[in-house]
């Protein structure tokens, strides 16, 4: 009698072990696709900013070489070509700045955007990693499931054998 005691507590006892594992790769699972939503997030938004100042500098590029354009065919009249160089010179040293300022936001956010993309990759090798012992672990829960059946069968042998 004892014996049957035992092995009964030791399949209850695999079985939840079993079941505790299961939970624990499940908890896993789900906190690891959080944190990959959260940098899936900031990836976005940065390549977002990255894209906004990509277009504003496009932008200014195109105002740079409209004065240019401006200021090359205006050579005719000389009084109004001196008023316009004047007054071009300045929108031009202004956009220059403009330019700069975006160079400078665009350097930043391509440095953004290269750290943010090791940490993606770097997540993305994580998430794959955890995807195999995940898979290692089913294999796990497979072969103990198998096992456990089979000494229910012994146990059922067993006990018609008894009887």
């Amino acid at each position: 009698m004892n014996e049957k005691f035992l092995q009964k507590n030791i399949n209850l006892f695999l079985i939840f072990l079993i079941i505790v594992m299961i939970g624990l790769v499940v908890m896993l699972s789900v906190y690891f696709e959080k944190r990959f939503e959260q940098v899936s997030g900031v990836y976005k938004f940065v390549n977002k900013n990255l894209s906004s100042c990509e277009s504003q500098l496009s932008i200014a590029q195109k105002e740079l070489n409209k004065i240019v354009t401006t200021l090359n065919s205006t050579e005719s009249d000389i009084r109004k070509y001196d008023e316009l160089y004047v007054t071009k010179s300045n929108e031009l040293d202004r956009q220059k700045q403009g330019l700069e300022n975006a160079q400078q936001a665009l350097s930043l956010s391509e440095k953004n955007l290269a750290e943010f993309k090791a940490k993606y990759e770097s997540e993305t090798s994580r998430a794959n990693t955890l995807q195999s012992d995940v898979n290692k672990f089913t294999i796990e829960v497979a072969n103990l499931q198998d096992q456990i059946n089979r000494k229910n069968q012994l146990i059922n042998d067993l006990q018609d054998q008894c009887n």
